[in-house]
């Protein structure tokens, strides 16, 4: 499993580089082979750019952008059991790092 971590919560153009040359170019040589496939991005900047999307293509991928601004309504995955748990383990980390002493109640 690859693990990337950067300062603000929006993919930048150096996150979405990397993930698209490891994460991404590993699973689909290892489970997809000759097989087309379709990406579902949001519409960020980083992700329109060419060193994210030629290599998808490049895969046989094709990129599909959401509406711009409008994740939560196209990946509601985003605010749903994902959100509460995306919650949960900043909660979490908050806990442990940043005040020991005091506990993370839900």
């Amino acid at each position: 499993m690859d693990v990337y971590a950067q300062k603000k919560a929006t993919a930048d153009s150096d996150f979405c580089h990397k993930w698209v040359n490891r994460t991404l170019r590993q699973h689909v040589q290892e489970n997809l082979k000759d097989k087309d496939f379709v990406l579902f991005a949001d519409n960020l900047a980083a992700q329109k750019n060419t060193k994210f999307v030629r290599p998808i293509q490049a895969l046989g991928g094709q990129v599909m952008f959401g509406p711009p601004a409008k994740t939560e309504g196209w990946q509601p995955i985003d605010t749903g059991h994902i959100g509460l748990l995306c919650v949960c383990i900043k909660c979490k980390i908050h806990s442990a790092f940043l005040l020991k002493s005091q506990p993370c109640i839900f």
